[in-house]
């Protein structure tokens, strides 16, 4: 079992047709991946996600900035716990699309601080993994590069292609890494070998949802650049940015879950 998973309501009627898998049925199913808005339910989880990143980000920056160590460090615990219900909400609808299911799983709610550890800490934790092993290679050459230059001598410079070959190995096994610890557990992480061998593999579709993930991203950075020279006030701007956001990770998430779901008999090492 998951160790992030928490609501995955069974929904026949919501369920991706089944197929045979392969690429022509993970085309057919892409569509569905950005209109998930479209079922009243699922606009409900989009509203609440967004209203939970935006309490996160917004709420902990007011906190911040009033300068208090008491207000930081409570603004710190406020950013951490929604990044972390929005990281469980990513990774549960990875493992929903990927069970074929049409709607979204329900935002993770606490009844008690005991749940704050697996509810919201441990994907926190698990989504902050991913990004260290995807880009930390590039960073930890980045460092030695720069501090191999001999003692009095001025900082050495990283060779462009050797770090950007590491970035692009890292973006290339992000989306992996994510389904691995969705599917399998923290122990799958490790298995750098089985993931580049089925997405060799599976190679066209694990293109497409690579051009979907960070299509995504860049239509947030998009609307960031294009919305940053509107009028608006910082606070707007920033809750509208947050709500694309919400939008186009879960877009990104569900476009990961439909390429397991159709190429499901690759993962066996999950």
């Amino acid at each position: 079992m998951p160790p992030v998973a928490f609501d995955r309501p069974g929904t026949p009627g919501n369920a991706f047709s089944e197929t045979d898998g392969g690429l022509v049925a993970y085309l057919k199913a892409l569509p569905r991946v950005f209109g998930y808005p479209l079922r009243a339910r699922n606009f409900g989880v989009l509203l609440g996600a967004w209203a939970v990143i935006a309490v996160g980000f917004i709420g902990a920056g007011f906190l911040v900035a009033s300068g208090s160590v008491r207000a930081t460090c409570l603004g710190l615990i406020v950013f951490v716990m929604a990044e972390g219900t929005f990281a469980a909400l990513c990774f549960n609808t990875v493992h929903q699309t990927a069970d074929g299911q049409d709607d979204l799983p329900g935002i993770p709610l606490f009844g008690s601080i005991a749940e704050w550890w697996p509810g919201a800490i441990v994907p926190f934790l698990g989504m902050l993994l991913t990004y260290v092993i995807a880009m930390g290679p590039a960073i930890a050459y980045a460092i030695y590069a720069i501090n191999s230059a001999p003692t009095g001598q001025d900082p050495g410079t990283p060779d462009t292609v050797a770090l950007l070959a590491l970035l692009a190995l890292g973006l290339f096994l992000w989306p992996m890494l994510v389904l691995a610890l969705t599917m399998g557990d923290f122990k799958a992480l490790l298995r750098i070998d089985a993931m580049v061998l089925t997405a060799a593999q599976t190679f066209p579709a694990y293109v497409v949802a690579l051009l979907l993930v960070y299509g995504c991203a860049a239509i947030l950075v998009v609307m960031d650049a294009v919305l940053s020279d509107s009028d608006s006030s910082s606070v707007a701007l920033a809750a509208l940015l947050l709500g694309i956001r919400a939008y186009v990770q879960i877009a990104a998430m569900r476009a990961v879950g439909v390429y397991y779901y159709c190429y499901q008999s690759r993962f066996a090492w999950l």
